[in-house]
Order: C-alpha cells, then sequence, then structure tokens
C-alpha cells in the first residue's frame, strides 16, 4: 500500500512540475506542488483574471502540464473532446481566481477554490466542479448588497457575485497601479 502511495505522489509532483514550469519561466515566481490562489502575488492574480490570448495560454500550459499531454500551444490543435475537457478546467480556474480577486479586495469572505492547491483542482476538476456547484462564494458582511445576498436564493447568490467581477477587476487594478 506504500508503494502506491508513493507512486501517486511522485505522478502529482511530476504533474506540478510540467505544470508549473512554465508560469515560473512566464511570471519569475516560485510555483509548486502546494501553491494555491492565496499564494499568487497580486500581479499574478490580475494577469490571470483577465481575457485574452496571453491568459489563456497561461492556462492552457498549466493544464496541458499537469495533464501531461504536452505544451501549451498544443491546445489549438487538439480534437474537439479533449479541447471542451481543457476549456471547461480552464474556465473554472478562471472563475476561482476571479474570486480570490474578490476576496484580496474585500469583497468576499470565501470562496471554494481558496483551500485546494491550484494543481489539485486540475487534477481533480470533475469531482470539485461538481462540489463548487454546491457552495456559493461568501459575500463579505461589509458589501452594500450583502443583506441582500443573504435572503436569496443560492443560485440567484451567485449571480450577484458574478455581476460584481467587472468592476472587482477594474478596481483590483486600480489597487495595483497604486501601490
Amino acid at each position: 500500500m506504500a508503494d502506491v502511495l508513493d507512486i501517486n505522489i511522485f505522478k502529482v509532483k511530476a504533474a506540478a512540475e510540467r505544470a508549473f514550469a512554465p508560469w515560473r519561466k512566464r511570471f519569475g515566481e516560485s510555483f509548486n506542488l502546494e501553491s494555491r490562489l492565496i499564494d499568487l502575488s497580486d500581479e499574478v492574480i490580475c494577469f490571470l483574471a483577465e481575457t485574452g490570448e496571453e491568459t489563456d495560454l497561461a492556462f492552457y500550459e498549466l493544464i496541458l502540464g499537469a495533464l501531461n499531454m504536452g505544451k501549451g500551444p498544443k491546445f489549438y490543435y487538439m480534437e474537439g473532446r479533449v479541447r471542451l475537457m481543457v476549456i471547461d478546467i480552464h474556465l473554472f480556474l478562471v472563475d476561482q481566481v476571479r474570486f480570490e480577486c474578490m476576496r484580496r479586495l474585500g469583497w468576499l469572505e470565501s470562496f471554494p477554490g481558496a483551500r485546494y492547491p491550484i494543481i489539485y483542482m486540475v487534477l481533480n476538476y470533475k469531482r470539485l466542479e461538481g462540489e463548487f456547484r454546491n457552495s456559493t462564494p461568501q459575500l463579505a458582511r461589509n458589501q452594500p448588497d450583502y443583506v441582500r445576498f443573504q435572503e436569496l436564493p443560492p443560485v440567484e447568490r451567485e449571480s450577484l457575485i458574478r455581476r460584481k467581477i467587472p468592476l472587482a477587476l477594474i478596481e483590483f487594478k486600480k489597487r495595483l497601479k497604486s501601490e
């Protein structure tokens, strides 16, 4: 049994190394098996929260490396079903990054992805996506919509939070520039 555990740990460490090697080069920061979103710098969070080709490629590098499917640019040549899986993981991670951005602004108390290492979220996407679907990020008590948020059904709570994302990204960038 110990051999099985050692092999699994080795596989996850290898996945993390493949996934984070391009990020170390891209961002000039350290990432490892235990890296969570909370551990990333504001600059990295800001970059990953944006939309665009460079951001997409950074996520593809991470996901394809973790899944041992090649380098990031290979995404553009993948077959449909596999490509859709990578896109699903990408969108799932972008949500978590944006929630982390909102948490840093003090807009959220917590969100499901905060407690998991990034590599774990990639490798366990299917299970976590289902779990997170039933666990809405928690709006901070200091937010003007907090009382309304508490009164809403769970599905509408998440919608309220998602409507705040564009403003959160603007505010986060402003804060980053002023520091």
